[in-house]
C-alpha cells in the first residue's frame, strides 16, 4: 500500500504517501546490470561475426537503459507527508518542494477534481485562502479516493 497513517504523540495523525515499489534499489541495480550484460554479449556476438557497426548502438541502448533506470529510481523514492496537528495541518515534499507548508485547519479545503477528460485521473488537493497543493498524483484513484475521506474525517473530527 501507498499510504501509511499513523498517530503522532501530540493527538495528531500522520499520512506518509509514497509510490508503490516493486523492486528495492539494490534488485533494480542488479536488473540493470542483467540487462546491460546481455546487451554487450549480443553486440559481441555480432561484431565477431562481422557486424562491427552494431557495438555503437549497442552502447547508447545500455547508456539510455541506465538513464531510464535512474530517473525511474528517483521518481520512485519520493514521499510526501501530511501532519494533521491540532490546529494545523503541515504537508511535505521530497520530490519538488523543498519546505514544509502549513494550512489552518479550520479552514482547510478537501477537494477530489474531476477530471477534463475521461481518461485523466482525479486530482486531490488540500489547501486553504486560494493556495492548493496536490497529494499524491500517483496513486491509484481508489487510495486517493480512501485518502480524500480519511483525511476529511480527521479534520472535521477535531472541529
Amino acid at each position: 500500500m501507498a499510504i501509511s497513517e499513523s498517530q503522532n504523540g501530540d493527538g495528531g495523525t500522520v499520512y506518509l504517501i509514497q509510490p508503490n515499489r516493486s523492486l528495492t534499489p539494490c534488485q533494480l541495480g542488479l536488473a540493470c546490470a542483467l540487462i546491460c550484460v546481455a546487451l554487450v554479449a549480443v553486440a559481441i556476438y555480432f561484431s565477431l561475426q562481422g557486424a562491427w557497426l552494431i557495438a555503437p548502438f549497442a552502447g547508447l541502448e545500455i547508456a539510455l537503459v541506465v538513464t531510464a533506470i535512474c530517473y525511474q529510481c528517483r521518481w520512485s523514492g519520493q514521499k510526501q507527508r501530511i501532519h494533521v496537528g491540532e490546529r494545523e495541518v503541515r504537508m511535505d515534499s521530497t520530490h519538488r518542494d523543498a519546505g514544509a507548508i502549513k494550512f489552518p485547519k479550520g479552514w482547510l479545503r478537501i477537494e477530489l477534481l474531476e477530471p477534463v477528460h475521461d481518461w485523466h485521473p482525479r486530482r486531490l488537493l488540500i489547501g486553504a485562502h486560494g493556495r492548493y497543493l496536490e497529494v499524491g498524483a500517483f496513486l491509484e484513484e481508489s487510495e486517493r479516493e480512501r485518502l480524500a475521506c480519511s483525511l476529511r474525517s480527521v479534520v472535521q473530527q477535531a472541529n
